[in-house]
C-alpha cells in the first residue's frame, strides 16, 4: 500500500542513531461525539512521551519533537478524518502519520529506534495488492490488504479520461469532469448505442494498458464491478497479474467492516503460496550457511546491511525491544524485507537470509 512507500522513504531520512525518536499507536473514532475523545487522548499520549525524553535526552533534542506533537495535535484540520487507529512516527525534524484501517492497541514508545512491528504487522506487503473496481464510465483504484482498502488517486493512472476520444464538443467536454464521466453525455443526447459500446471497450483497454504500465507482475490485482462490468474487462484485459477471483459487485456498495473478509478470502491463496516459498527459501539457504538467528548474531549483520529477509515470530517477545527496533530499522533502510509470521514458524523466534 501506498503508506508502505512512505513509511521506506521517512525511514532512509530519518536514520539516524542516538536521536531521540517517538512511535505513538492510538485507536481513533470515525463519527462525533466519539471522535472528541482522539486529540485529548493524543496530548495526553505527548505530556507523557516528554516525559519519558526528559529522563532519556538531552532537552535541546527533544524540545522540536515535542513542538511538532503538539502543532499536530493543535491542527484542527487533522482530526477532521479518522479511520480505526493512527500510527505517528517523530524525531526532532519531522512527524509522519499513518490512518489504519484496523483496531491497534495503544502504545508509546519513545527511544533510539522507531518501533514499527504494529505498523508492518498491518502493511504485509505479502498479504497485499491492488483492486480496480470497474464501472460502465469511471474507474477507481485501491490499495488493499487483509485490513482493508485505501483509495488511490486517480490521476496516479488514470491523467486525463476525456483526452481518449477526439469527437467530443467542447459542451460535453465541459460536462465530462476527469474520469468520472458518462459516456452518452460525453457524446451528446444523440450519441448512438454502438459508439457508446465502442468507446466502453476503448476506455476498459486504457484502463488494462495503464495498470500494466503501473503495478508490478508480481501485484496481484483483484477485478470488482457488476458482473456484466467484470465479464466484459476480464475478456479484454491483457495483464497477467489478475487474481482467479473477481468481487461481482461495485466495490464501495460493500459494507466497510465486511471489505477486509472479502479480500482476505481473495489475497489468502497467494499469501500462503509465497510465504511457503519464502519458508522453502530460507530451508535451502539455511544448509548453504547463507542464514543467522538470535539477536545478537542478526543485529550483526543488520550493521554490515546484509540482510535480505528478516522473520520474526508475531508472538516474539525480546528482552531488549529496542534492539530489535534497531535491526528493523536497519533492515528496512538498506533494502531488506520484514515477513512477521503469524501462523508459520521457524525454529528459532528471529531469524534472517542474507544477500551473500
Amino acid at each position: 500500500m501506498k503508506q508502505t512507500f512512505k513509511l521506506h522513504e521517512y525511514l532512509s531520512e530519518h536514520m539516524v542513531d542516538g536521536s531521540p525518536k517517538v512511535s505513538i499507536y492510538m485507536p481513533t473514532h470515525r463519527s462525533m461525539p466519539d471522535a472528541k475523545q482522539d486529540p485529548i487522548l493524543f496530548k495526553n499520549l505527548i505530556q507523557q512521551a516528554q516525559r519519558e525524553l526528559e529522563n532519556k535526552f538531552n532537552r535541546r533534542q527533544w524540545e522540536p519533537l515535542i513542538a511538532l506533537l503538539e502543532e499536530l495535535h493543535d491542527n484542527p484540520d487533522f482530526w477532521t478524518y479518522a479511520t480505526e487507529s493512527l500510527a505517528i512516527l517523530a524525531d526532532e525534524t519531522e512527524v509522519e502519520t499513518f490512518r489504519l484501517e484496523q483496531t491497534i492497541p495503544q502504545k508509546l514508545v519513545v527511544g533510539e529506534h522507531f518501533d514499527l512491528v504494529p505498523l508492518l504487522r498491518y502493511y504485509d506487503t505479502i498479504y497485499s495488492g491492488y483492486l480496480v473496481d470497474i464501472g460502465r464510465d469511471r474507474v477507481q483504484l485501491y490499495r488493499v490488504n487483509q485490513n482493508g482498502a485505501e483509495k488511490v488517486k486517480e490521476e496516479d493512472i488514470i491523467k486525463n479520461f476525456p483526452e481518449l476520444y477526439d469527437d467530443l464538443d467542447s459542451e460535453a467536454r465541459m460536462h465530462a469532469g476527469g474520469t468520472r464521466t458518462d459516456m452518452s453525455v460525453m457524446h451528446g443526447v444523440k450519441a448512438k448505442p454502438e459508439q457508446v459500446e465502442k468507446d466502453r471497450i476503448k476506455y476498459f483497454r486504457y484502463i488494462d494498458g495503464q495498470l500494466r504500465k503501473y503495478i508490478g507482475k508480481d501485484t496481484p490485482v483483484i477485478v470488482a464491478g457488476t458482473s456484466e462490468n467484470v465479464a466484459e474487462f476480464r475478456s479484454l484485459a491483457k495483464g497477467d497479474f489478475y487474481t482467479e477471483q473477481s468481487i461481482d459487485q461495485p466495490f464501495d456498495s460493500i459494507e466497510h467492516d465486511q471489505q477486509p473478509e472479502r479480500l482476505r478470502a481473495i489475497l489468502r491463496p497467494r499469501y500462503r503460496e509465497r510465504i511457503g516459498k519464502q519458508l522453502e527459501d530460507y530451508g535451502f539457504l539455511k544448509s548453504q550457511d547463507k542464514t543467522v538467528a538470535g539477536t545478537d548474531d542478526v543485529l550483526a549483520q543488520a550493521q554490515q546491511h546484509r540482510i535480505q529477509t528478516l522473520f520474526i515470530d508475531s508472538d516474539y517477545q525480546p528482552e531488549d525491544q529496542g534492539q530489535l527496533n534497531d535491526i528493523i530499522n536497519r533492515v528496512l533502510t538498506s533494502g531488506g524485507q520484514v515477513v512477521i509470521l503469524t501462523e508459520d514458524k521457524l525454529d528459532d523466534r528471529l531469524a534472517a537470509t542474507l544477500r551473500y
